[in-house]
């Protein structure tokens, strides 16, 4: 099936909810207790993401940097679901790995995807694979990120 103007916009949209999936992603590897979960060092952290869709001729990458401070390193954090249409379905938490399901719901269409990440303390690495159906097509959005801390926080 070729990629048409209305299947081009749905699977945009798909795009926004991983979007908004991975913007959860650092945060959520970021907040697990060393006691309760994953170790993360708290301090400023330099995370290189890259995302690979079929619409994209070559995968899109970003940088960003975000400080993360001891109180946000909590257990109660972890906790929390996502914020937006996405949930976490499964979760299973070690001191230096992680792996969950999730789903999200946006303009009456599902995505299912499954996460992994390993931790050493000052470095994090994972991935993300979402599936949705769109416009009758099955799209698969893989994401790759690479995480670690520069130092403390400014």
């Amino acid at each position: 099936m070729p990629m048409t103007a209305s299947t081009f916009a749905p699977a945009l949209a798909l795009v926004t909810v991983l979007t908004a999936a991975l913007a959860a992603v650092p945060s959520c590897a970021a907040t697990a207790d060393a006691e309760e979960g994953m170790h993360v060092e708290p301090g400023l952290w330099k995370t290189r993401t890259e995302l690979t869709m079929p619409m994209l001729p070559q995968p899109r990458v970003q940088t960003q940097e975000q400080c993360l401070r001891r109180s946000e390193l909590d257990a109660e954090t972890f906790a929390r679901e996502p914020e937006g249409d996405c949930r976490i379905t499964d979760r299973e938490l070690a001191p230096d790995r992680m792996r969950w399901r999730m789903e999200c719901t946006s303009d009456g269409q599902t995505t299912v995807g499954e996460g992994r990440m390993r931790s050493s303390g000052d470095t994090v690495e994972g991935e993300l694979v979402l599936t949705s159906r769109v416009g009758g097509r099955e799209f698969t959005v893989e994401s790759t990120w690479t995480s670690e801390r520069v130092g403390p926080c400014p």
